[in-house]
């Protein structure tokens, strides 16, 4: 299993955050994820569900080839939280979980 990592950039004069998936096993192989504004929320893909490791540091769960996002799933209605899944390899989505009402 190859181990990958996420790092964001942010510019903060832009208000612009941008996400990478790096490989940790091939320093210089790094594909776009995210690259939106900070002040998008109807579109925000939501935050990488984390864990801590025994020594405190979090670490993102991993599922074979996915992770899960959490977020606030903001829209026109009010915020309706979500849970997704996010496959690393097609940069896919599928929704778990969406509340049914908005907060």
């Amino acid at each position: 299993m190859e181990l990958q990592s996420l790092r964001s950039d942010y510019d903060v004069n832009c208000k612009w955050r941008r996400t990478w998936q790096l490989s940790v096993d091939d320093a210089p192989a790094k594909r776009l994820v995210w690259d939106l504004s900070s002040d998008e929320k109807y579109a925000n893909p939501g935050t990488p569900v984390r864990r801590q490791l025994a020594n405190g540091f979090p670490v993102i769960r991993v599922a074979g080839d996915s992770i899960r996002l959490a977020g606030t799933g903001s829209s026109v209605d009010g915020d309706r939280p979500f849970l997704d899944r996010f496959d690393l390899k097609t940069q896919q989505a599928d929704r778990l979980y969406l509340s049914k009402n908005a907060w």
